[in-house]
Formats: structure tokens, sequence, C-alpha cells
């Protein structure tokens, strides 16, 4: 088989050689076209599995965005803070002395 390619002329060896890559090349694009629409379509599941991580992430958003009010007592002159003290319910009390390592 090899022979008898080897003993054609160069233009049909070419014609030969070009016809193997274009079927070559098409059957690679139809697999990459196969697989990508696969893929999206497992992307549209897997945004609905991440739907959770995304509840716990906003709500750890939350959180941090409370902490860092509740910090303000941080740029507070010990007079503020004495006073904020004062004002303070027992838990509230309780929170503030926490935070500040007391």
């Amino acid at each position: 088989m090899i022979k008898k390619l080897q003993d054609l002329p160069l233009e049909k060896r070419k014609m030969i050689l070009w016809g193997a890559v274009v079927l070559l090349g098409l059957i690679f694009l139809i697999f990459w076209f196969k697989t990508t629409v696969y893929r999206l379509q497992k992307m549209g599941d897997f945004g609905e599995a991440l739907a959770p991580a995304g509840e716990i992430i906003n709500e750890a958003g939350e959180n941090f965005n409370d902490v860092m009010e509740g910090a303000n007592f941080l740029e507070m002159t010990p007079e503020e803070l004495e006073q904020l003290k004062a004002d303070a319910s027992p838990e509230e009390l309780e929170e503030i002395q926490k935070m500040m390592g007391e």
C-alpha cells in the first residue's frame, strides 16, 4: 500500500494528504463541538449545585459587615468607650468585652 502511494505523482499524493487532513479536521471539529455542548450543559447543572454555596458566601459577607460595624469601638476615644460601656445592656457589655479581649 505504501509503495503504491509512493509511486503516485506528487500532485495526487498532495491531494490524498490534504483529503486526510480535512477528514481528520472534521472529525476533531465534530468531537470538539459535541464536548463543548456537553460541558455547557453540565455548567448549568454546576451553577445550580453552587447555589447553596452562594447563599453561604452572602451570609458570611453579612456577618463580616456586622463585625466591622461592631469594630467601630476600636476608633473610639477612651471617654466614648466608657460611655458605650455605661449605656450597654449586660449582654452588649459582655460582647464588647469579648471584642476587646477583656
